[in-house]
């Protein structure tokens, strides 16, 4: 089942635009003009995290200027940072942005630790699921999103071969499992048009994808918040 390249000669993702915003952490004292879909976190912002400890989340597209950013971002704390999370939430995006960004994150890990994280209620659609699977850990909640499709062209939804295959292949570099992608291939699902949805308690459980290597709880903790109130006006 390991020798998917030449079995699945075709399939991978189609783009999808959305608008981002950004929340910067001041010590890293990024250009907010060009930086879009980040929050990036120190010891500064979170006094959770260690000192040594970097903390990424990216909301948005698998598009321009994803890896621009992200290059930015790390240029500025690749001295002191040892420890990386990156968190993803992305509807899918562009195969060869994707790539770039794949480049980016090995770069990373290669001196650092690389955790990816895919929260409770967010989704890792067709790009975005190269880009995670960079993670030297990979973690999701099981009640995450993650989806499939084959590669397609701008104003069609009929996957391209050569693009589908070029995904695959960022995938199985990644480790992804070889049956699990001959089986999505098998069953048409990475080459007629369509998505294939799968949660991440299945991923992690049932579908022996090699993809998510440590499954979060569902349930993620908040800070309590109370309606503002006139003390002079409380009942006695």
């Amino acid at each position: 089942m390991g020798t998917l390249a030449g079995i699945a000669s075709g399939l991978a993702l189609s783009g999808f635009v959305c608008a981002c915003q950004l929340e910067l952490a001041h010590s890293l004292e990024l250009d907010a003009k060009f930086q879009y879909g980040f929050t990036v976190k120190t010891q500064q912002q979170d006094p959770a995290l260690a000192d040594d400890e970097l903390f990424i989340r990216y909301s948005g597209p698998v598009a321009f200027p994803l890896s621009e950013n992200l290059d930015e971002i790390w240029q500025q704390a690749k001295n002191s940072i040892k420890r990386v999370t990156f968190e993803i939430e992305s509807p899918g995006g562009e195969v060869e942005v994707a790539r770039e960004v794949v480049s980016l994150l090995k770069e990373i890990r290669s001196t650092a630790k690389l955790t990816t994280r895919v929260e409770a209620g967010k989704t890792c659609a067709s790009a975005c699921l190269a880009i995670y699977m960079q993670g030297s850990v990979r973690q999701a909640s099981g009640a995450s999103a993650f989806m499939f499709h084959g590669s397609c062209p701008p104003y069609t939804n009929v996957p391209k071969e050569d693009a589908t295959r070029r995904f695959i292949e960022l995938l199985q570099e990644a480790g992804a499992s070889g049956k699990f992608l001959f089986d999505l291939l098998s069953c048409g699902y990475l080459t007629m048009p369509g998505a294939y949805w799968i949660s991440g308690f299945e991923l992690y459980h049932t579908a022996e994808a090699d993809i998510i290597t440590e499954l979060l709880p569902p349930w993620i903790p908040a800070i309590p918040t109370t309606p503002p109130f006139d003390p002079l006006l409380r009942p006695r």
